[in-house]
Parts: C-alpha cells; sequence; structure tokens
C-alpha cells in the first residue's frame, strides 16, 4: 500500500511539471523529474522544454528509454539512452556525455544532478561550461 502511495505521489509530482510552467527556474519539479526521468530532462524544464511521452513511458518500461536515442544517434545513442538516460542517447550526436552522468552509473551523479537541476541550472549553462558541444 504503501509503495502505490509512493509511485502515486511521484506521478503526480511528475505530470504537475509537464502541464504548469513555472516562471522561476528551478525547485522540486525538475530535480524529481532528473532523478526519476533521466539527468538532462530537468536541466531542460528549467530551459522551458516538456516531458516526452517516450521519457515518462521509460519509468515504468526501461527499454523504451533507449528509442528517443536509436532514431537520432543510432545504435550508440540508444545504448547511452537505455543506460543513462533517454535525453542523453537523443543528443549524442550535438553534445557529449557529461562526466557528471557518467557518475551516475555509480549512484553520485544519481544525486548531484538533480541537486543542479533543483538549484536552477539548465543544459545550455552546463553545455557552455563543460564544452560539450561537438
Amino acid at each position: 500500500m504503501k509503495k502505490t502511495v509512493v509511485c502515486v505521489i511521484i506521478m503526480i509530482t511528475l505530470f504537475s511539471g509537464t502541464f504548469l510552467h513555472a516562471e522561476e527556474k528551478g525547485g522540486p519539479v525538475p530535480c524529481l523529474v532528473s532523478f526519476f526521468v533521466g539527468p538532462r530532462v530537468g536541466l531542460e524544464m528549467n530551459e522551458g522544454k516538456d516531458i516526452e511521452m517516450l521519457e515518462l513511458v521509460g519509468i515504468v518500461f526501461s527499454p523504451i528509454r533507449a528509442v528517443p536515442g536509436f532514431q537520432s544517434a543510432g545504435v550508440t545513442g540508444g545504448i547511452i539512452g537505455c543506460c543513462l538516460g533517454p535525453r542523453v542517447g537523443a543528443q549524442y550526436n550535438q553534445r557529449n556525455v557529461r562526466t557528471m552522468e557518467w557518475l551516475q552509473l555509480c549512484c553520485v551523479g544519481r544525486i548531484m544532478i538533480p541537486f543542479e537541476a533543483f538549484q536552477g541550472k539548465t543544459m545550455t549553462e552546463i553545455e557552455a561550461k563543460e564544452g560539450l558541444r561537438k
């Protein structure tokens, strides 16, 4: 019963972040989205971009996370999308993978990236700072 209540609260938070656009950047919604959906999704929510349907479905059925990466960057993008997040794989042709995204494989990035989204950082700012543009 407790797991069901927690899942419902998480889904309500994620869907409210999809349909409500706050004027200020950061906060709990981009933080939760970065944690559950993918590392770049919450950071790009701070820029005003929405969550895509395949990213939401990927929460429940994880192989779907590979589809956006496979469509835009081929097999390499699909593998990266499945392991690191759907937007990371989908943007592989335009942006390199961050060190912090690789660190989420050992749980460090799973905490730090949502914290960045909570603070209001955007993916464009991080891309310029870390030189991720290909």
